[in-house]
């Protein structure tokens, strides 16, 4: 039995000729020779692959030593293209489409896409799906290249053979873009609303605020005194037109731009995650948590709060 592969590729070839002398090494175990030579010319490495032998095993043939041969080089040259190449095309991706943006913005959208590729998320399990999931993808593809030819050229198979990897690689580019222009008019807004509130007199010195019932809120000032009528009233009218009520405690707030917020049982509030996390990053050392006192006693015991 003899078989042959070539591949030819423009990257430094040290490691994928190294992955290939270790994976097969399991044939040579069989008692099948292996080789592996190295050429270069015309701006290409050539590794040639060489597996020979006679058929010493009963249980499998010619034909299915060949097959798992091919379908180990077809794995080899998938964990090599996401290894090696995905960042360079996603790099390269990002300089055609986001040519407006400043170098250290266009490596903030590549990281982005690296990692939405790469599956970074809190769960494990996931991440191992989706790159286990892409890697069979692209390795169904070589594998299908490699049993109709003897010879694979990486650059032009990447270009011309997996145009779904390339697809999804524009995908995630473009989707980091669009949340990195999300993310920059958010911090823009973000600015704009501590250079509003710092330019302010205080109304009050001190806000606390507590949630209340049905995704309402209590505010009472450092003197445990209701809110001025004028506030209340300006929060009840937002209400009752039906405006979002974590907008309604945004607006209060930078309305009345207190030096200190003490925030009460707020671990306990479920709703209005994205207006609190604004009112932190506005407010910043403004921002104080109640340890506990009797009013975050009442609401626990979820009793009515007297003044």
């Amino acid at each position: 039995m003899f078989y042959y592969y070539e591949v030819a590729t423009v990257l430094e070839n040290e490691d994928l000729v190294h992955e290939f002398d270790q994976r097969l090494c399991w044939m040579r175990q069989k008692g099948y020779s292996t080789q592996i030579d190295i050429y270069n010319g015309k701006g290409y490495d050539f590794i040639y692959l060489m597996l020979q032998g006679e058929e010493k095993d009963e249980v499998f043939k010619e034909e299915d030593i060949v097959h798992i041969f091919q379908h180990q080089l077809a794995e080899i040259l998938a964990e090599h293209i996401i290894k090696d190449w995905e960042g360079k095309l996603i790099w390269k991706k990002v300089l055609k489409l986001c040519r407006q943006y400043q170098p250290a913005e266009r490596n903030a959208i590549f990281k982005k896409a690296y990692d939405f590729l790469s599956g970074f998320h809190e769960n494990e399990s996931l991440n191992l799906f989706i790159n286990f999931n892409r890697k069979n993808r692209i390795m169904s593809r070589i594998l299908e290249h490699i049993k109709r030819s003897d010879k694979i050229i990486i650059e032009g198979f990447i270009r011309f053979g997996l145009p779904d990897y390339l697809q999804e690689i524009d995908g995630a580019v473009k989707i980091a873009q669009e949340e990195f222009k999300n993310e920059k008019e958010y911090n823009e807004f973000i600015r704009l609303l501590q250079y509003f509130v710092n330019s302010q007199v205080p109304k009050t010195y001190e806000i606390n605020i507590m949630p209340g019932p049905q995704g309402s809120f209590y505010f009472w000032d450092g003197d445990n005194a209701v809110l001025e009528e004028k506030y209340v009233d300006y929060y009840r009218d937002l209400c009752a037109d039906e405006v979002s009520l974590d907008d309604v405690l945004i607006s209060v707030l930078i309305t009345i731009a207190p030096r200190r917020i003490v925030l009460h049982n707020m671990e306990k509030c479920r709703c209005h995650q994205e207006a609190l996390d604004i009112i932190r990053k506005v407010f910043g050392e403004r921002i104080q948590i109640c340890p506990g006192c009797r009013y975050c006693c009442l609401f626990k015991e979820d009793k009515d709060f007297t003044w």
